[in-house]
Parts: structure tokens; sequence; C-alpha cells
């Protein structure tokens, strides 16, 4: 840590000396300075843009190293007049000071109103996806959570994310993966509010810069920043009702000098949803069948909370250091009931009821420290990112009754009761590098390092039904210690030559792990090493077509969780599941061509391979009849994924998204001896309608549908849904109020059936996705301008804020 700090400080202060240079100031007719206001430098004629940059928080700019020439500024900004001034000739050693630059303001007022530039709901470009949140109706009285199954082709089935149809998806807020996963990672994205946030991108072939992890590509989840100086700060609140109710509400505080931002908010969910659960499972042992017909309820309520506090402080010009603590604490509960009715007594028994209840409280703390120096006005960077996730705290105590009858006459009941705690400390470090090289060359380098230690406590307790005593089964009781270090390095190089652009890097990732069981003495130990290159290749025949072709290479490791050999999920006394502590990580080769026409439609033809696919399967117990979860490694996965897309004003008032997809999945290997080399194809639909009417209303109305589905052993039934959101402005745009209904047909039910040798099993899970949602944000203090984006400032503005 303290070299990496060093580092950082040490490359702050290499001096750099430039042949010509050119300084000014901006400010309003107030005599105000106008800080980060974007500046472009124009040739003589006006035709082209020769380089950009942005002014300081003291409304100060400086632009180096311009060829000899006759140059223009124009200065363009949300809420004031485009400005265009001359500077003249130049050359190599010219040092010019310009005088003060005033900007008058336009008709609209930015005195207390919010001043935000359309954008499009989906853009499409590169084959990514970029979802625009800000606005939409949608974003108001929903979570991230509840956005992601409309984000196109994203699928999201038991806390487990897939793109086309892939799973293996890597999460990031504000470019920091989040390292938890399942049930864990939903739980933080249902704590936050929607409508704290600017955009969500879809990255299916993610630059060598981002982890190698996430075979099926990145989600980047990307909030709203601070961008004027002064006090500013939401509420919200939000009430869904299906067969529970959830309500949601939160507060964010913001205040931003010439120096220094500060910012703050929490935000609580409390979480009511029901599920109920048919499923048959049909079993032939010695030529006798068995059916099991089970029906359950899920209850599940609690808090969840997001709380976080933070600053950066703006050094000078080229500094800029910032702080950001969050917390995560949750106490969510889950009680269960259900009964099993078996056709025949071979178990002794031929109805099973049981019910469970399963807490689990949480923290989850996080820690990010971060810096940047700018040794330029052209891009060259350096970046440091530090981030600690400790205390991460997450039990789980839990009790399950099971209660026998045969033929109507009750047996001996059988209860036992597990606690798992797990106490998880990650730190991660990271230095980017990005420089212009030359004048069509950029190069990007970092290296990173990210260090994970996991203990996990479980204890099973069996009831006496005798005495009323609990006691430990030593059998499966245990004690897992996890330990991975993975350090990685990168390249990554960008050239443009004419109209085509090259790009190529490459990661190298070095990853060490450590597992032990000490109950039981098994231990495991895996380090390998892997290069990940990336390329692509863009052509653009002119300002309407472009053509990419690209490559990657991608991994996913194991959960830590999958690496223990205990018994840690139960259904109920017939069904549980363990990890496997000799798990390998799967690797995925990802091949793509697509096209853009003016970003209104396009396509792409996408093929994958995926070896030692990780893969959850059942087995039976011929005897006891009890299904096992377990999860191995099957040879391969091939993918193939042809895709479109439309998006448009149709009218002025009316914008339309469409994507849809088609894919064919193909397995191939065996687990325990059972073979599942099968192959299936299926598709993805999507569609967005976003409609502003008069007098400050606006509505969206989305839709999609989801084609019959292989995933290993399991085939999943097609299902679809409705969504609609009409959002009414108040106050000058300051109160936005918005109703909906989410899954408005209640068609997002999940039908599975999972063939296994001499046993079939189906599952009809109905959830609580139908939902009238009600909410309503406000927003007070200084103005919030949305600026449009600027080609090459991508990366000062996100200094601005967190």
């Amino acid at each position: 840590m303290k070299k990496l700090f060093s580092l950082f400080f040490l490359f702050s202060y290499i001096p750099f000396t430039a042949q010509n240079i050119i300084e000014g100031q901006i400010s309003d007719t107030k005599a105000e300075a106008v800080p980060f206001c974007p500046i472009a430098v124009l040739n003589a004629t006006g035709s082209t843009i020769s380089k950009g940059t942005v002014t300081n928080e003291d409304g100060k700019f400086t632009v180096e190293n311009l060829k000899a020439g006759y140059y223009l500024l124009k200065i363009s900004y949300v809420g004031y007049i485009d400005t265009v001034i001359s500077i003249g000739a130049i050359d190599s050693f010219s040092k010019i000071k310009i005088a003060p630059i005033i900007l008058k303001s336009s008709s609209v007022k930015l005195n207390e109103i919010a001043v935000t530039a359309m954008k499009k709901p989906m853009e499409f470009k590169n084959g990514n996806v970029t979802v625009n949140i800000d606005g939409s109706p949608m974003a108001i009285g929903n979570s991230v959570y509840d956005l992601l199954m409309r984000l196109p082709g994203v699928i999201v089935t038991n806390g487990v994310i897939s793109i086309q149809g892939k799973s293996g998806v890597r999460v990031m807020i504000d470019d920091r993966v989040q390292q938890l996963s399942g049930e864990a990672l939903m739980a933080v994205l249902k704590s936050m509010s929607a409508s704290h946030i600017s955009k969500i991108e879809i990255l299916k072939n993610p630059p060598a810069k981002y982890d190698a992890a996430g075979n099926a590509g990145i989600i980047n989840i990307i909030t709203k920043k601070i961008s004027i100086t002064g006090f500013s700060g939401s509420a919200n609140f939000s009430n869904q009702q299906g067969f529970y109710d959830i309500m949601m509400g939160g507060v964010t505080l913001n205040y931003k000098a010439k120096k220094c931002a500060f910012f703050s908010g929490i935000n609580i969910n409390t979480e009511g949803t029901n599920r109920v659960n048919k499923k048959t499972r049909v079993m032939t042992n010695n030529g006798v069948t068995t059916t099991f017909n089970e029906i359950s309820s899920n209850h599940e309520s609690g808090p969840v909370a997001n709380i976080f506090v933070g600053a950066d402080w703006y050094v000078n010009s080229k500094n800029t250091i910032g702080i950001r603590v969050e917390d995560i604490p949750g106490n969510v509960k889950n009680v269960r009931t259900g009964t099993d009715q078996i056709t025949d007594n071979s178990l002794g028994y031929n109805q099973l009821n049981f019910n469970s209840e399963i807490k689990n409280p949480w923290n989850y703390v996080y820690t990010n420290v971060n810096a940047e120096h700018l040794f330029d006005t052209v891009g060259t960077k350096l970046k440091f990112n530090g981030d600690v996730y400790s205390p991460y705290n997450d039990i789980y105590p839990s009790t399950y009754q099971n209660n026998f009858f045969n033929s109507g006459v009750a047996l001996p009941s059988t209860n036992f009761r597990n606690t798992n705690t797990i106490h998880l400390n990650t730190f991660i470090a990271r230095l980017d590098f990005e420089k212009k090289i030359f004048k069509t060359i950029s190069l990007e380098t970092g290296v990173k390092g990210s260090f994970n230690n996991m203990n996990s406590i479980y204890k099973l307790e069996n009831l006496n039904n005798t005495t009323g005593q609990y006691t430990t089964d030593t059998n499966y009781t245990n004690t897992f210690t996890y330990r991975d270090q993975i350090l990685a390095g990168y390249v990554n190089l960008q050239k443009q030559v004419k109209k085509v652009a090259l790009q190529a890097g490459l990661r190298a990732e070095n990853t060490s792990i450590q597992t032990l069981s000490i109950t039981s003495g098994i231990a495991y130990k895996r380090q390998y090493f892997n290069l990940f290159p990336t390329a692509s290749v863009s052509y653009s025949k002119n300002d309407k077509h472009t053509f990419q072709l690209s490559f990657s290479r991608r991994i996913d490791r194991p959960d830590y969780n999958n690496f223990n050999p205990y018994r840690q999920f139960y259904g109920n006394i017939l069904s549980y599941g363990i990890g496997n502590p000799f798990l390998y990580p799967q690797f995925t080769n990802n091949y793509e061509i697509s096209h853009n026409y003016k970003g209104i439609v396009g396509g792409s033809f996408a093929y994958s391979r995926t070896t030692n696919v990780i893969m959850g399967y059942n087995l039976q117990n011929d005897s006891t009849k009890i299904n096992e979860g377990k999860i191995g490694n099957l040879h391969s996965l091939e993918t193939y994924a042809l895709s479109v897309f439309f998006s448009k004003d149709v009218i002025k008032w009316w914008t339309l998204s469409v994507s849809a997809t088609g894919y064919y999945f193909k397995y191939a290997g065996s687990l325990d001896g059972i073979d599942y080399t099968r192959g299936a194809p299926s598709g993805y639909g999507n569609i967005s309608n976003t409609i502003n009417l008069p007098k400050g209303f606006k509505t969206e109305i989305s839709g999609f549908y989801i084609a019959p589905w292989l995933s290993g052993s399991n085939e999943t039934k097609s299902r679809w849904a409705a969504n609609f959101a009409v959002k009414k402005s108040f106050l000058k745009d300051k109160l936005n109020v918005s109703i909906g209904v989410n899954d408005l047909f209640f068609t997002m039910g999940l039908r599975t059936i999972n063939y296994i040798p001499g046993q079939t099993f189906n599952v009809n899970l109905t959830m609580d996705t139908r939902r009238f949602v009600v909410g309503a944000t406000y927003n007070f203090g200084k103005v919030k301008v949305e600026q449009r984006d600027i080609k090459n400032n991508d990366e000062d503005k996100k200094r601005l804020g967190h």
C-alpha cells in the first residue's frame, strides 16, 4: 500500500514542459468562475476539432502542444450562449495569455431548475449497449435490481445474471468491480435507488484494463455526479405493492466548493416478497416409480440499507484526491412452509410437512481511496485506487422442522438447526496510466493486486425429541477457510489509421488459491498464470456506417462458497446442496462482428467457446430419495448469437428502441458419469417506448420476451413481461412523481424441467413480480446540469464526484 502511494506521488511531480501553451480563464456576467466548462480547439475554418480541455475549479484552462497554425476556441456550455474566439497564428514556441472570457446566459435560467440534455433511452455502439436511466419514469420508485431484467439481453434467475444466455457476468459500480456474487450481490443492488443512477453500460467485450473475470461481460452501473458548485441534494420515497409491499426511501446531501466536494446519502429498502414453488419429481428405481408433489411458499422480509459519505479534494488543476466510505447493513428473514406428497411409502412415510426460518443479518463495509494526477491537457494521467472491504460479516442462523405422516398417521419428526457465519476481508490496489503517445496512438497500462481472506464457520445441530436438547452433528459441522491472491498487469494500445481504428491489449493475471476444511483436513492449493488478449478493428466507411471485428479471452473463477465440500443449502430433509473443493476455473474465447448505421439500426454475430464450464447439476440417491445439488466442470459450451437493434426518434416526442437476439447453445461433456451433451436454440426480445407528453408528462412502456432456453441440465420455459410508468414534473422540474406497474400481466413465472437419468424434476415458480409502483423524487439546492458528452473529456468529468 505504501509503495503504491509513493509511486503515485512520485509521478505526480514529474515536470512537463510544453513547446507552446495557451492560457485563459472563463467567468460569467456576475464575475463568477465557470468551472469544468468544456472547450474545443478548432482549426481556422472551424470544421475540425484539434484538441479539447475543460476549465478547472477556478475557471482556468491551458492548452499545450498545438501544431503551428491558425486556431479558434469554441466554448459550448449548457445554460450559456455558445462563444467562439480567434486565437490567431501560433508557432512551436508561442505562449499566449487570452483576455478573460465572459459567457452570457442563454434565455434559460439556471437558478433553481434542472437542465437535462435529451438522451436516447438506449444507445448501441461497437456491440455494447448503454441504457440511460436518468430521466426515465421507471427510475422513480424502483431499485437497481428491478431494472436489471429490463436491460437488453440481460436475464436474472435466482441471483444469477446472464447476458445473451451466458452466465458469468461481473457487476461494476462506477468502474469498481463488486466483490460479492449471488444473493449477496442482489441485496446490494436492492439497496440502491434507481433514481440515483445516470446510466448502465453492458460491455460484452471489455478492453484489457478491466478484470478478465466474467466470460459473458460486464455490467457497469454509473451513478450521478456532483456537477456544479454549491449545496445540492435529493430525497426519494416509493412504495411497491404486490402480495406484500416494499417501501424505499432515502436522501442525498452534497456540497461542492472550489477546492473540495462532499457527498453523502442513505437509502433504506424494506423488503417484502412472496414466492410459491410447485415441484414434481419423478424417480425410477428397480422398476418402481415414485412421484413427489411438493408445494411451498416463501415470505422474505426485512430492511436493507445503503449509507455512504465521501469527499474529493481538488489539490490543484492537476491533482485530485478522494475518499468514500460505504456501509450496507441488512437483516432479512425467509420463512418457508410446504408439503411434499409421495405416491408410495418406500421411505416409511407418504407425506412430509416442512417449514424453515432462515435469518440473514449482515454488514458490508467498504472504503475507497483514490487519487489522480493530470500531466497535461491531452489526456496523460496517472490514477490510483485502493479498496478495502472490511468488515464483511454474513450470518445465516436457520431452523428446520420436518413432520412425517404415513396414511394420515403422525410419525416422529426430524428437526435441526444450523448456523453459517462468514467473515470476509478484501484489499484491492490499482494503478493506471494513460498517455497519447503520438497524434493517432493512445496507450493505457496499469497493475492491480487483489487479496481475499474468507472464513466460514458452519455448525449443524439435531434436536432430541425426547429431551428437547440440541446436540452438535460432528459429521456436518465444519470450519472452512479460503484465501486467494490475484496479481495483474495490462497494456492496451489504440491507433487511428484514416477510417480504421485499431485496438490491441494484453492482460496477465497470476492467481493463487488456498482452501482448507479444518474439520476434515481436506486442503486444496492451486496456482495458475494466464494471458488474456483483446483486439478489435473498427472501420468507418463514412459518418453513417461503422463495422467492427473483436476478440477477447476471459475467465470465471469459482466463488469461494463453491469450494466448501459440506452441506450448505437445505430445501428440506430431502434436498440439499454441497460444494466441490476441486473445481477449476472456466475460460472463454469470444468473437464478434458488428455493424452500426448512424446509431439507429445495426446488428452483430457472436461466437464463444467456453472450456471447463462451471455447472450446477443434481444427483439422486436411489435408496434415500434425496436430491443432492452439486457443482462441477463440464468439458465445453459453444454459444452462437445473432443480434439486431433499432433505436430512433420516430417523431420528436416518441423514441422507440427495439433489440432482439437469437442464439444456440451446445453443451458437451459428462459429470459423475452422466452425459450432458445437448444443444438447443433460444431467443430474447426487448422493446422500449418513451413518449414526451404536454404539460410535463412523460411515459415509458416497455416489455421483453424470453424464449425457452437451455442451461446445463435445466430447460426453462418461455416467459415475458410488460411494464408501464408515467412521470409528471412539478415546481420547475424539482419534484418528479411517477406511477406505474411492473409485470402488468403477471407472466414472469419461472418454469423449468431438469432432466437427470432416472429422474425428471419439474419446477413452477410464481414470484411476486406484478407490482403497482408509486414514487417521488425532489431535488433541492443548486441546479444540477447534465453536460453533453464531449470526446476526450469523459475521464476529466469523472473526477468531479462519485
